[in-house]
């Protein structure tokens, strides 16, 4: 009667101690998605400001022009504008892989598409900016010395402020897409211990 007694209590203990230690990794599960959501939402945002900056600087460039404070010359006008508007549409086309990330409602392994994606295109994004800048504002910078010297410092200042920011996000940027990664690393691990 006693052993039976002893097994019955031992049975109950193993049963709480596996409840327990599933309640322990669930736990731990959403620890590291509350990360790895935190990290999505400041790559949402950075996103997002980048975006209304670019918009904002497309729309304040003609307006500097007709107050005479910036771009005399038309086809430097356009050719400035027109490398704002690709970037602005790069920048919307890079954000919408991460727009449809949502860890409550995508499997692993479709999240994990949705950051290499967007990893992938923020890498280029990052050179095409890069090749945008050096093959159309930095030459409008040395051929514009000898005529536009007023318009170059404005330029020029744009440029060393809009490279400082892009800079700055970038870093963010990165520590994010890191973070989000590592996260989902340690979901699919988590998830392998969960299933027997």
């Amino acid at each position: 009667m006693e052993t039976d007694a002893l097994k019955a209590s031992w049975g109950i203990l193993n049963e709480r101690l596996a409840q327990s230690e599933i309640l322990n990794k669930r736990i731990i599960k959403e620890m590291i998605a509350s990360r790895t959501r935190s990290a999505h939402e400041n790559l949402l945002r950075s996103e997002v400001v980048s975006n209304i900056a670019l918009f904002l600087t497309i729309l304040i460039v003609p307006l500097l022009k007709a107050k005479g404070f910036l771009i005399d010359n038309q086809p430097l006008f356009i050719l400035v504008e027109s490398v704002l508007v690709v970037a602005l549409v790069l920048n919307v086309y890079l954000g919408s892989s991460i727009f449809r990330f949502n860890i409550e409602t995508m499997k692993l392994n479709k999240l994990t598409e949705c950051i290499l994606t967007y990893k992938l295109w923020y890498q280029r994004a990052y050179w095409i900016a890069g090749g945008l800048v050096a093959l159309f504002l930095v030459p409008i910078l040395f051929l514009g010395i000898f005529s536009l010297s007023s318009f170059i410092v404005r330029v020029a200042i744009g440029l060393a402020i809009g490279c400082f920011g892009a800079y700055f996000l970038h870093i963010h940027s990165k520590k994010n897409i890191t973070a989000i990664e590592k996260g989902l690393e340690e979901l699919k691990e988590l998830e392998k211990e969960l299933i027997p």
